[in-house]
């Protein structure tokens, strides 16, 4: 609601666009309200969902997890580099695109996204809600 609010703000003071009108070429404020409440609601779940398993984990997991997104994405470039890397990364970017609403290039659609948004963090409350029945609990 903060970021609506400040966009339409910024919006009179200058010419300003936000991430949702950048992307998806949509000034609808209720549109941008829901888009940007998907996006949060995800993130906040993935940061919850972090914070467990370091909970739950040890130090060697907890640096592992750490240097998980890093090593992560050296490899995805290691692999993209070799001549198998286009069958692996042509799907791949192809489910991202229709997840994140842009099937139709020439008519981005952020609903689409934003209900992929609702459904990872339904996803990731499933992850978080067994992490939370087994953690111990510390004193």
């Amino acid at each position: 609601v903060i970021s609506v609010i400040f966009s339409l703000v910024l919006r009179s003071v200058m010419p300003y666009e936000n991430m949702v009108t950048q992307l998806y070429r949509t000034d609808a404020i209720l549109t941008s309200l829901v888009w940007s409440f998907a996006l949060n609601t995800f993130a906040m779940f993935l940061g919850w969902l972090i914070t467990m398993i370091y909970y739950r984990s040890n130090k060697l997991q907890k640096l592992l997890v750490s240097l998980s997104p890093a090593i992560l994405v050296f490899s995805l470039v290691l692999l993209a580099r070799t001549s198998i890397g286009g069958m692996v990364f042509n799907p791949l970017i192809r489910a991202i695109r229709n997840a994140l609403g842009f099937a139709d290039l020439l008519n981005p659609n952020p609903h689409v996204a934003a209900f992929s948004f609702f459904v990872g963090a339904a996803c990731l409350a499933a992850l978080n809600f067994s992490l939370i029945r087994r953690a111990p609990i510390r004193e």
